[in-house]
């Protein structure tokens, strides 16, 4: 598909009118989905517009009735951040605007004011694909009690996602759009943070899918226990929100730190501690030389960087296993 055409988009179209339809079968649910994996293994590199409406399908999986339809789209998610991330977060030149040839590393350094009015679109498109693939990931993230519960293996699979997520925008793997930030419409492109400024509020724009999605775990009203541990959902949000923003606070500058305490981490806090209703029985310290509330002074050492000479270490063994 060449640049600024939409041809993909219009052609899934119907798939996706299908998932959304309760009267459809299961059995034809599940075999768009298996559609839907197939056309990611072999045509990855080919797809352009249709990556929103594959990330569309693969969010209404996660709230599918069937828990094989829904188990089978995060599989599909899964393979496809292992398998075909690189598809998914080139980044794009356009050696000519008539003719679309697109090649990678174009885009990276590049100022707004330098860009063509079709790279610019390109960048949003781009953007806007990325908080897509958020949006699906958090989908299987279970934040209200239902008749049909996600396996809650499914919900802390779909958790370690969102660190795969920040690494991207850290990296700059992905790119925040160029211009169309709003704060108003959540279904629509651009949707970010009040109290910003303008280039504030278009990095946050790839942030906010990410963090609303982990304070809305932190809020989670579902039950989620295992192995005689209860709130997983709630616990293992809380767990990636500060991992993140440890590891990638210095990202963010004091008007943004202001406004993700100010409108997602406190709020979250205070309605996950207000659903809370379980007694603390106690508050042990894993060490026991430390006592029960000393622990508490210090600070608990911050995650690894990318470059950490163990994480290199385990990816190593890991490839050396798939093998």
């Amino acid at each position: 598909e060449l640049a600024d055409f939409n041809f993909q988009r219009l052609f899934l179209r119907p798939f996706l009118d299908i998932m959304e339809n309760p009267t459809s079968r299961d059995d034809i649910r599940e075999l768009i989905l298996r559609c839907v994996d197939n056309m990611i293994r072999s045509m990855s590199h080919n797809i352009r517009s249709g990556w929103k409406i594959f990330f569309s399908i693969l969010t209404l999986s996660a709230s599918d009735p069937s828990e094989k339809i829904s188990t089978l789209g995060l599989a599909i998610l899964q393979r496809l951040l292992d398998q075909h991330l690189d598809q998914l977060c080139r980044l794009t030149t356009f050696d000519e605007f008539d003719t679309g040839v697109v090649e990678a590393g174009g885009e990276e350094g590049k100022e707004p004011e330098q860009m063509t009015a079709l790279e610019k679109r390109q960048r949003n498109a781009n953007a806007e694909d990325f908080v897509g693939l958020c949006h699906a990931s958090m989908g299987f993230v279970q934040t209200e009690e239902s008749d049909t519960p996600l396996p809650i293996g499914l919900s802390m699979r779909a958790l370690c996602h969102t660190a795969c997520y920040a690494d991207l925008i850290a990296e700059e793997r992905v790119l925040p759009p160029v211009s169309g930030s709003q704060p108003n419409d959540p279904s629509a492109a651009g949707y970010t943070y009040e109290g910003l400024s303008d280039d504030e509020a278009l990095e946050m724009v790839l942030w906010r899918p990410i963090l609303d999605g982990l304070a809305a775990g932190i809020c989670s009203t579902a039950p989620s226990s295992s192995g005689g541990v209860g709130c997983l959902v709630q616990r293992g949000s809380v767990i990636t929100m500060r991992a993140i923003l440890l590891r990638h606070g210095s990202m963010f500058s004091t008007s943004q730190w202001a406004v993700i305490l100010r409108q997602v981490l406190l709020p979250a806090i205070q309605i996950g501690a207000e659903y809370d209703a379980s007694p603390v029985t106690s508050i042990t310290s894993e060490s026991p030389a430390v006592s029960s509330l000393d622990f508490l002074n210090e600070a608990l050492p911050l995650p690894p960087n990318t470059e950490d000479e163990g994480l290199l270490k385990f990816a190593e063994l890991a490839e050396t296993d798939e093998r």
